[in-house]
């Protein structure tokens, strides 16, 4: 009896662990967003929101100026941290979103 406690408890246990994360996320319902996008733009459910493909030459040239925020990923962050691109990042009103990084956001608006 006390080994089918502990088989059945076990099986829960896992089956408990095995699921996916689930995150229901509430939907924008916002004003239209206009997101700059260095690298593959994501697949979003919400229909005010598009992404305009840029490239980091873009980013250096500051050729975003007509997008709500910019995203650069993690293909991109060697790049991205690279010193001429930190004063662009400081006097940019236009917030930028560095995906997956694992560092701060200190060692891109660092100089050196």
């Amino acid at each position: 009896m006390k080994k089918w406690f502990i088989f059945i408890t076990s099986l829960l246990l896992l089956s408990a662990c095995s699921q996916p994360p689930h995150f229901d996320s509430p939907i924008y319902s916002g004003e239209a967003l206009t997101i700059g996008i260095v690298g593959e733009p994501p697949n979003v459910r919400e229909k005010n929101i598009s992404f305009i493909p840029l490239s980091m030459e873009d980013v250096l040239k500051k050729n975003f100026q007509n997008v709500d925020a910019l995203l650069i990923h993690k293909r991109y962050l060697k790049e991205a941290a690279k010193p001429p691109y930190a004063d662009i990042y400081l006097q940019s009103p236009v917030p930028f979103v560095f995906i997956e990084s694992e560092k701060v956001y200190l060692v891109f608006v660092d100089r050196e």
